[in-house]
């Protein structure tokens, strides 16, 4: 069997203020990922707030080799002021996955 190539990439979604409400301002610092890529995978994402506290939602994707989303997990987790954090989820890749992504944004609710 051939050894599956992974590439995760870090993304960052641009955090929208509205009047009077103020928003963290989450990035993705680093992806890392243990297992063999296939299957039970454990998928850590640092996140990194540069702005004020509150919500934010974390997202991993992964895409077959058409960039067609095969899987898409989520988590909505608070963030303080200027805190950075690592999450890890624990997922099931699909065997057509070619690649990861994650990435952070301020959740509105």
């Amino acid at each position: 069997m051939e050894r599956r190539k992974f590439l995760a990439t870090a993304g960052a979604t641009a955090a929208v203020g509205l009047a009077g409400c103020s928003q963290p301002e989450p990035t993705v610092e680093n992806v890392t990922a243990e297992g063999q890529l296939i299957g039970p995978t454990e998928i850590t994402v640092e996140v990194q707030n540069s702005g004020s506290a509150g919500e934010a939602e974390i997202v991993i994707r992964t895409y077959d080799e058409q960039d067609t989303v095969l899987d898409e997990f989520t988590r909505q987790i608070a963030l303080q002021e200027g805190e950075r954090r690592e999450e890890t989820f624990e997922v099931e890749i699909n065997d057509q996955a070619e690649r990861i992504e994650a990435e952070a944004s301020s959740s509105f609710f």
